[in-house]
């Protein structure tokens, strides 16, 4: 089942449920995995992109890696 949400600044989200009728974990995760592999391999026939909200660890690498080329650039 899809829902389409109230658009955002971001696009307009969606919301993916998912029903298996087994009840072996592994293969619901299959199964999920195979439906976003194909929903992230069409975004690009329809012209779409995908976004997702940064963590606070996107964050905290990306400073620490314009650290680590800022530090680089005063040794040169």
């Amino acid at each position: 089942m899809v829902r389409q949400l109230a658009s955002t600044e971001h696009g307009v989200p969606v919301e993916l449920y998912f029903f298996v009728n087994d009840i072996r974990w592994e293969y619901y995760e299959g199964i999920v995995s195979d439906v976003f592999d194909h929903l992230f391999a069409a975004t690009k026939y329809f012209d779409l992109e995908i976004f997702e909200n940064p963590a606070s660890d996107d964050f905290r690498r990306a400073i620490r890696h314009k650290s680590l080329h800022d530090f680089a650039d005063q040794q040169q």
